[in-house]
Protein backbone atom coordinates (compact mmCIF):
# COMPACT_ATOMS: atom_id res chain seq x y z
CA UNK A 1 0.00 0.00 0.00
CA UNK A 2 1.51 3.31 -0.99
CA UNK A 3 1.21 6.58 0.90
CA UNK A 4 -1.63 8.04 -1.18
CA UNK A 5 -3.90 5.00 -1.01
CA UNK A 6 -3.22 4.68 2.73
CA UNK A 7 -4.21 8.30 3.24
CA UNK A 8 -7.33 7.88 1.08
CA UNK A 9 -8.38 4.75 2.98
CA UNK A 10 -7.91 6.48 6.32
CA UNK A 11 -9.82 9.51 5.11
CA UNK A 12 -12.69 7.32 3.87
CA UNK A 13 -12.90 5.60 7.27
CA UNK A 14 -12.91 8.96 9.02
CA UNK A 15 -15.70 10.27 6.76
CA UNK A 16 -17.73 7.11 7.37
CA UNK A 17 -17.28 7.44 11.15
CA UNK A 18 -18.20 11.12 11.03
CA UNK A 19 -21.29 10.37 8.93
CA UNK A 20 -22.45 7.70 11.36
CA UNK A 21 -21.87 10.05 14.29
CA UNK A 22 -23.79 12.85 12.58
CA UNK A 23 -26.65 10.47 11.77
CA UNK A 24 -26.83 9.41 15.42
CA UNK A 25 -26.70 13.01 16.63
CA UNK A 26 -29.41 13.95 14.10
CA UNK A 27 -31.63 11.09 15.25
CA UNK A 28 -31.22 12.07 18.90
CA UNK A 29 -31.94 15.73 18.10
CA UNK A 30 -35.05 14.70 16.16
CA UNK A 31 -36.28 12.53 19.06
CA UNK A 32 -35.63 15.30 21.58
CA UNK A 33 -37.41 17.83 19.39
CA UNK A 34 -40.38 15.51 18.93
CA UNK A 35 -40.61 14.93 22.69
CA UNK A 36 -40.39 18.65 23.45
CA UNK A 37 -42.98 19.52 20.81
CA UNK A 38 -45.25 16.79 22.19
CA UNK A 39 -44.86 18.15 25.73
CA UNK A 40 -45.61 21.65 24.46
CA UNK A 41 -48.73 20.37 22.67
CA UNK A 42 -49.95 18.61 25.83
CA UNK A 43 -49.27 21.69 27.96
CA UNK A 44 -51.25 23.95 25.61
CA UNK A 45 -53.95 21.27 25.21
CA UNK A 46 -54.57 21.23 28.98
CA UNK A 47 -55.62 24.87 28.85
CA UNK A 48 -57.01 25.47 25.36
CA UNK A 49 -57.96 22.03 24.05
CA UNK A 50 -56.44 19.32 21.89
CA UNK A 51 -56.72 21.09 18.51
CA UNK A 52 -55.19 24.30 19.86
CA UNK A 53 -52.33 22.32 21.43
CA UNK A 54 -51.55 20.52 18.18
CA UNK A 55 -51.77 23.73 16.17
CA UNK A 56 -49.48 25.54 18.64
CA UNK A 57 -46.92 22.72 18.42
CA UNK A 58 -47.09 22.81 14.60
CA UNK A 59 -46.66 26.60 14.64
CA UNK A 60 -43.66 26.30 16.94
CA UNK A 61 -42.15 23.65 14.67
CA UNK A 62 -42.60 25.90 11.63
CA UNK A 63 -41.09 28.86 13.49
CA UNK A 64 -38.05 26.82 14.56
CA UNK A 65 -37.62 25.42 11.03
CA UNK A 66 -37.62 28.98 9.65
CA UNK A 67 -35.03 29.98 12.23
CA UNK A 68 -32.88 26.99 11.26
CA UNK A 69 -33.14 27.94 7.57
CA UNK A 70 -32.12 31.50 8.40
CA UNK A 71 -29.07 30.30 10.35
CA UNK A 72 -28.15 27.96 7.49
CA UNK A 73 -28.40 30.80 4.96
CA UNK A 74 -26.15 33.03 7.07
CA UNK A 75 -23.59 30.26 7.48
CA UNK A 76 -23.62 29.52 3.74
CA UNK A 77 -23.09 33.21 2.91
CA UNK A 78 -20.20 33.30 5.37
CA UNK A 79 -18.69 30.17 3.83
CA UNK A 80 -19.01 31.59 0.30
CA UNK A 81 -17.34 34.84 1.37
CA UNK A 82 -14.51 32.86 2.98
CA UNK A 83 -14.18 30.74 -0.17
CA UNK A 84 -13.93 33.87 -2.35
CA UNK A 85 -11.25 35.33 -0.07
CA UNK A 86 -9.31 32.08 -0.11
CA UNK A 87 -9.59 31.85 -3.89
CA UNK A 88 -8.41 35.43 -4.42
CA UNK A 89 -5.45 34.98 -2.08
CA UNK A 90 -4.60 31.70 -3.81
CA UNK A 91 -4.73 33.43 -7.20
CA UNK A 92 -2.41 36.19 -5.96
CA UNK A 93 0.00 33.64 -4.53
CA UNK A 94 -0.09 31.68 -7.78
CA UNK A 95 0.67 34.87 -9.72
CA UNK A 96 3.67 35.68 -7.55
CA UNK A 97 4.99 32.12 -7.75
CA UNK A 98 4.50 32.03 -11.52
CA UNK A 99 6.21 35.39 -12.00
CA UNK A 100 9.14 34.41 -9.81
CA UNK A 101 9.56 31.10 -11.62
CA UNK A 102 9.48 32.88 -14.97
CA UNK A 103 12.11 35.35 -13.77
CA UNK A 104 14.21 32.47 -12.48
CA UNK A 105 14.04 30.65 -15.81
CA UNK A 106 14.65 33.74 -17.96
CA UNK A 107 17.11 35.79 -15.93
CA UNK A 108 18.61 37.60 -18.91
CA UNK A 109 15.24 38.73 -20.24
CA UNK A 110 14.18 39.85 -16.76
CA UNK A 111 17.38 41.91 -16.35
CA UNK A 112 16.94 43.59 -19.72
CA UNK A 113 13.23 44.25 -19.04
CA UNK A 114 14.09 45.73 -15.63
CA UNK A 115 16.72 48.01 -17.17
CA UNK A 116 14.27 49.11 -19.88
CA UNK A 117 11.54 49.85 -17.33
CA UNK A 118 14.01 51.78 -15.19
CA UNK A 119 15.14 53.84 -18.16
CA UNK A 120 11.55 54.58 -19.18
CA UNK A 121 10.68 55.62 -15.62
CA UNK A 122 13.73 57.89 -15.41
CA UNK A 123 12.87 59.49 -18.77
CA UNK A 124 9.22 59.98 -17.73
CA UNK A 125 10.19 61.55 -14.39
CA UNK A 126 12.67 63.94 -16.12
CA UNK A 127 10.08 65.03 -18.68
CA UNK A 128 7.53 65.70 -15.90
CA UNK A 129 10.01 67.95 -14.02
CA UNK A 130 10.62 70.23 -17.02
Amino acid sequence: MNLVSGYATGKARQIRRDAMLMAFVGLMAWLASAALLGAFAVWIAQTYGLIAGLMAAAGLAILLAGLALLVRAVLRMRARRQQRQTLSSSAATLGVVTASSLVTRHKGVAIVAGLALGALTAYASRSDDS
